[in-house]
């Protein structure tokens, strides 16, 4: 990662950390040491990754928080079970409860390829109006 800031990268994802206990020490670290890049930390849109976080990376100079959710019918039906309406006010209720820690807030369509592109533009207006940034 200090490499990485050697080089001017301007964001780095750094990890997932409810994964592991290690992951979440690295992206803590990274968040400590690393001081010029934006430091990310990956989370499921989930009330406990979303905390989890914020743990590594609220010690960074420029934190953000990377949200994402499955978004293709596919997914909805077999892995979240659950309706377009209930994701979308899922995406909308974790970018908004990120937001209460960073103002820099990443929101991903999982499976994105697969979704309909009128989802997709309702998801991320959903998103955009709840926070997010990038």
């Amino acid at each position: 990662a200090k490499q990485l800031e050697k080089l001017n990268v301007d964001v780095i994802e750094a990890g997932f950390p409810i994964s592991s206990p290690g992951d979440f020490e690295a992206v803590r670290l990274i968040a400590k040491e690393v001081h010029t890049p934006i430091i990310c930390a990956l989370a499921r849109a989930v009330p406990e990754d979303i905390d989890r976080a914020w743990e590594a990376v609220r010690e960074a100079k420029h934190p953000r928080i990377h949200v994402f959710l499955s978004s293709s019918d596919i997914h909805l039906g077999y892995q979240l079970k659950k309706s377009r309406e209930e994701v979308l006010h899922t995406a909308q209720e974790m970018v908004a409860r990120a937001k209460k820690y960073t103002d820099d807030i990443e929101f991903s369509p999982m499976d994105a390829s697969r979704t309909e592109p009128k989802y997709i533009f309702q998801i991320l207006e959903a998103v955009i109006d709840a926070g997010a940034t990038t």
